[in-house]
């Protein structure tokens, strides 16, 4: 995003005034030990931020390269959401993965955070599982504003907006008049349960717990 002397401008979906210190940690840090292994599993449990985003392809890299026996790899979700583009690539990091990779809600994706949700082909929540489906929005604006910086401003917000569009007509069976309708205002957002989202194809199903993977990775945000 390109910021001029007189707009400051940052896109997100949420207001995030602190950027997050990430942290990773893998169980086991051996990579000898679980050779064997089926499966694997990530708890992302944070903001959607360029360095929490980092960490995430960091891990699913690393199952990819160092782990090339697995069948499966569980990402499990906890997030309001943030910036967007983190969202994207994500998206693709979670589509692009040789090793299958099943999304599961562990209780709020929102936002962004359904990007990277929906980067999967295999869906689920937990029991009581939410979702938060809305516009895109721009936050930390500050000085006087030239025609051309809202023109350029309004772009962005269309844009980002059409990724949310895009992402929902690929996974879910909501039509494009009613994406249109959630997606115009923050006061027509979605907030769904687990039931609704299996109505709408965003999940396929509940999952009975959480998987015992024999390697894991938490990602979570370090405020300190």
């Amino acid at each position: 995003m390109k910021i001029t002397k007189t707009a400051l401008a940052l896109f997100t979906c949420l207001a995030l005034p602190v950027a997050a210190q990430a942290e990773i940690k893998k169980i086991p840090a051996d990579y000898s030990e679980n050779p064997h292994a089926e499966s694997a599993k990530i708890f992302y449990t944070a903001a959607v931020e360029p360095n929490l985003i980092s960490d995430l392809v960091y891990a699913i890299d690393d199952l990819n390269i160092n782990y090339p026996q697995l069948k499966k790899i569980y990402l499990y979700i906890n997030s309001d959401g943030g910036d967007m583009d983190s969202g994207q690539i994500a998206y693709w990091a979670v589509k692009s993965s040789k090793i299958p990779i099943t999304t599961v809600n562990l209780s709020m994706v929102g936002s962004s955070a359904t990007i990277i949700f929906c980067g999967a082909k295999e869906r689920l929540a937990l029991p009581g599982g939410k979702f938060l489906l809305h516009a895109s929005s721009l936050t930390g604006s500050e000085g006087l504003l030239r025609p051309d910086d809202i023109d350029n401003l309004k772009k962005e917000s269309v844009m980002y907006n059409q990724i949310f569009s895009d992402t929902y007509q690929q996974c879910t069976d909501y039509s494009d008049q009613e994406i249109s309708r959630f997606l115009h205002s923050e006061g027509s957002r979605l907030l769904i349960t687990d039931k609704e989202a299996q109505q709408k194809k965003l999940i396929s199903g509940l999952a009975d717990g959480i998987v015992q993977a024999p390697i894991a990775y938490h990602i979570t945000a370090d405020e300190e």
